[in-house]
C-alpha cells in the first residue's frame, strides 16, 4: 500500500514542471496514479477584478488560464493596425482568454497603452464606462482597439493605443 501527499505549489505561466514516478520499496512494476492540475484563472480575469495600471512599465501579466466573462464587449473586426479594433480574419473579432485592467486618466488626458515586448499576439481594447457593471450590461464606449501594431519595433504581436483626448479623473478599462 502506498501513501500519497496533497502538496499544493504555486506555479509560473510558461513552466514545465516534471513528475517523476520510481519503483516503490524496492518492488518493481507498474505503478498506477492519477495526477490532477487545477490551473486557476488569474485575479484579474473578471471586469469588475481589474487590475489597476500604473503609468511606466507594468508586468508582467499571464493570460494563459483567462476566461471570457459573459458580457464582455468585443471590439469589431476591421483592420489590422489601426485604432479602431482588431484584425478581421473572421467576420467578427474573436474574445480569447481576456483579462483587464484599469486606469485613471492623468490631468492632461493625454495616455498610451502598449503590450510592447510581447513574445505572443496580443489584442488591446480601451473602454469608457461608469462602471465595471456597466461594461459588461452593454454601457461601455469603445475608445480604441489595436491588433498587430506594424509601426512598433518591439515585436510583430504588440499592440498600441495613442489616447490624447481622455477626461481627466475618469476611470477606463
Amino acid at each position: 500500500f502506498l501513501n500519497s501527499q496533497l502538496v499544493e505549489m504555486e506555479t509560473v505561466a510558461g513552466t514545465t514542471y516534471y513528475v517523476t514516478v520510481t519503483e516503490a520499496f524496492g518492488f518493481p512494476g507498474v505503478i498506477d496514479f492519477d495526477l490532477t492540475l487545477n490551473c486557476l484563472p488569474p485575479a484579474n480575469d473578471n471586469v469588475c477584478d481589474a487590475a489597476p495600471l500604473s503609468f511606466g512599465p507594468n508586468g508582467p501579466f499571464y493570460n494563459v488560464t483567462a476566461t471570457v466573462e459573459a458580457g464582455e464587449p468585443t471590439p469589431p473586426g476591421t483592420t489590422c493596425g489601426g485604432q479602431d479594433g482588431w484584425c478581421a480574419f473572421a467576420p467578427e473579432a474573436v474574445l480569447d482568454n481576456t483579462t483587464w485592467y484599469s486606469f485613471v486618466a492623468p490631468a492632461s488626458g493625454n495616455v498610451t497603452v502598449s503590450t510592447d515586448f510581447s513574445d505572443h499576439d496580443t489584442q488591446l481594447a480601451v473602454y469608457s464606462a461608469a462602471s465595471c457593471a456597466d461594461v459588461l450590461a452593454g454601457g461601455a464606449t469603445l475608445i480604441a482597439a489595436n491588433d498587430d501594431n506594424g509601426a512598433f519595433v518591439g515585436t510583430l504581436f504588440s499592440s498600441l493605443v495613442n489616447l490624447p483626448c481622455l477626461t481627466p479623473g475618469e476611470t477606463y478599462f
